[in-house]
């Protein structure tokens, strides 16, 4: 069987000289499968920071999948290659035993890009990034500095519409202190907050 091991040889545990470490019944051990997240349950519950990562333990993951059934097809070949040699040489026994066909090793699958394992998620990943950019909107006026979220943007336009021209009110800028504000330096605000607002917006209009 260690003959066979070539093309698993980088999941398999290595003592000194790289001689295969042994295990139960005298197989090799393969490394420990890799530990990762659920990547589709991580986006569900709108977990994005490290997505990446796990990809690439996902495509780690598979591989070593792989490398276990070949493992477990050199067990399954050696054992139906005992067997038949057993056999007298003829096309079965007394018993009526016949030789057992070989087993035939698994496919090694393609290695995946990270790209390929996030794609089934790239819509649903940029409408969340959105969302928390959108959250994050930030404007600078007149070296004020205004949250542009959509509520700030709903608070700008309801406070506007009760202001006269030369009103001014005391406004919480986005580093929480207040400041005096202008009817026209928060009707600008919320026109720049809108701008980048519709700018996250149709970055990708794909992905609407």
């Amino acid at each position: 069987m260690i003959n066979n091991l070539e093309p698993i040889i980088f999941f398999i545990k290595l003592g000194q000289n790289d001689i295969p470490l042994l295990g139960e019944h005298g197989l090799p051990q393969l490394i420990p499968r890799p530990i990762g997240k659920d990547i589709g349950e991580l986006v569900r519950k709108g977990k994005l920071n490290d997505l990446e990562r796990f990809a690439e333990i996902q495509i780690q993951q598979e591989q070593w999948d792989w490398a276990k059934s070949y493992l477990d097809y050199l067990v399954e070949l050696e054992a139906v290659e005992q067997y038949n040699a057993e056999l007298p040489e003829t096309t079965q026994d007394a018993e009526g035993n016949e030789p057992k066909p070989l087993p035939v090793a698994p496919e090694r699958p393609a290695v995946r890009t990270v790209e390929a394992v996030l794609s089934p998620f790239r819509r649903e990943v940029f409408k969340l990034q959105r969302t928390n950019y959108v959250a994050n909107i930030k404007v600078e006026l007149n070296g004020k500095v205004f949250d542009g979220d959509e509520a700030s943007q709903d608070r700008m336009a309801r406070a506007c519409q009760f202001m006269s021209d030369t009103d001014e009110i005391v406004w919480v800028l986005a580093d929480n202190n207040p400041c005096s504000v202008t009817k026209s330096e928060l009707m600008e605000a919320g026109r720049l907050a809108g701008l980048k607002q519709a700018e996250l917006w149709v970055e990708n209009k794909d992905d609407n």
